[in-house]
């Protein structure tokens, strides 16, 4: 007996995957439209974004933009599932960041607080490289 079995009378996993990969089928993905953000509030914010990613790829010698996990989630979902090269903070004691930075002490992952030098980022992950890029 599995930890769950008692819950597959309520379980709705295989409806519901029938249901979205019917309307999937239905839907003519040549015909819908690239998403374009147009928005002059968000442009500043998207070329920095892009800068610093770039910034950072150069800096670090990074071929591949995949290694760059950017925001507090992405950063603290690579601490998890993959091998970080480098975990860059805007500050330590930032109490959002307090998962990733609790995470990398009990890894003995070193944390280097870089300030404004990623910003719009509070937190980055730089996942190491592995085999070919």
């Amino acid at each position: 007996m599995s930890r769950c079995d008692h819950l597959a009378k309520f379980d709705r996993s295989i409806s519901f995957i029938e249901t979205v990969t019917q309307e999937w089928d239905c839907i003519d993905i040549a015909a819908i439209e690239p998403a374009i953000c147009d928005d002059p509030r968000v442009l500043p914010l998207l070329k920095l974004s892009q800068d610093t990613v770039t910034s950072l790829a150069d800096r670090y010698k990074i071929n591949n933009l995949n290694r760059i996990k950017p925001g507090i989630a992405e950063a603290t979902r690579a601490v998890l599932r993959r091998l970080p090269d480098h975990v860059l903070v805007r500050s330590r004691t930032d109490k959002d960041v307090s998962l990733l930075m609790y995470l990398t002490e009990k890894l003995s992952i070193p944390v280097q607080e870089v300030g404004e030098a990623i910003a719009p980022y509070r937190a980055i992950t730089i996942i190491k490289k592995v085999g070919k890029e």
